[in-house]
């Protein structure tokens, strides 16, 4: 048996990691589209709270099959907040954005968590920024304010609020994932988030629940699509993506693609239409998201 040199090695690893890395952001992308479709059948709050009674289901399955030890009682309170903050909230915020913009402009919004998350770190982590990279963040905040006032100030889309909202919320979860990883890994510290998160869902609006028995095969496809392929696959390949990669760096440039796939299968499937504020709007918040993470690191 031939063994593979250390460099072929790695670099193959790499690569492995480079398509669990695309899957994920290929994933996170056209869930978008599988969400403008549920809402054609219930409202953001419904939707996401079946989205995760299934995502609930199947990590059950999960810790079960794979053995996943728990949480300690004292760090369940801070899962709980991580878990209102980034899956339960955010869903309700992202669902409601997504209902009012278009699948690039919802895409291109929520690709400014990185930032939102950065900002949270300087405030509460006590990390720094450099200054090329704060002028990054104003160059994203001016594409924000492009789409925002595009149609005229008095025609403000709330949907832009939304999205905002949703990627801030992303944000904090992040910052609670960073506190986690000290003790937890971070596939542990997902499938604990994700499980309070699904909880607090179903206790904000049990009635969504009643809903589960009148599905058709239809409804049933695409919740069960955001559930597995989204919010299980999407985590566990980019877990992988993360841990297999050269650099996380590397891996998280991947997520620059949303966007663009975003905007593409909205085309395709959806019938959407490219806007101009959206390729202007877009692509000045692409400029600075991209130069942010060029010099977050230096």
């Amino acid at each position: 048996m031939v063994e593979i040199p250390e460099p072929n090695r790695e670099q193959h690893k790499n690569k492995i990691a480079q398509i669990f890395a695309f899957v994920a952001v290929f994933l996170w992308s056209i869930s978008i589209i599988f969400t403008k479709l549920g809402m054609n059948y219930y409202d953001s709050t419904t939707l996401a709270v079946l989205r995760y009674v299934f995502t609930f289901i199947i990590l059950l399955v999960f810790i079960v099959l794979k053995k996943v030890r728990l949480p300690d009682l004292k760090d369940i309170p801070a899962f709980l907040i991580a878990g209102l903050a980034g899956f339960a909230l955010h869903m309700i915020t992202f669902n409601k954005g997504v209902s009012m913009l278009s699948s690039g402009t919802s895409s291109i919004l929520l690709a400014c968590a990185p930032i939102f998350t950065s900002v949270l770190s300087v405030l509460f982590l006590k990390e720094k920024i450099n200054f090329y990279c704060w002028i990054s963040i104003f160059v994203s905040f001016s594409g924000i304010v492009i789409l925002t006032l595009w149609e005229g100030i008095f025609s403000f889309n709330i949907g832009i609020f939304w999205m905002l909202l949703a990627a801030f919320l992303l944000a904090v979860y992040n910052i609670f994932q960073r506190k986690f990883s000290n003790k937890y890994s971070g596939t542990e510290s997902t499938i604990y988030s994700i499980l309070s998160g699904a909880i607090l869902l179903m206790l904000y609006s049990p009635v969504s629940l009643l809903e589960i028995p009148k599905m058709r095969i239809n409804e049933f496809i695409i919740v069960f699509s955001l559930a597995f392929l989204v919010s299980v696959v999407g985590y566990i390949c980019w877990g992988k993506a993360l841990v297999m990669g050269k650099s996380a760096g590397e891996i998280a440039n991947f997520l620059f693609l949303g966007p663009f796939i975003s905007t593409l299968t909205g085309i395709i499937f959806l019938n959407e239409k490219l806007m101009l504020s959206t390729v202007i709007g877009g692509t000045v918040i692409l400029i600075g998201i991209v130069t942010f993470n060029k010099f977050k690191d230096k």
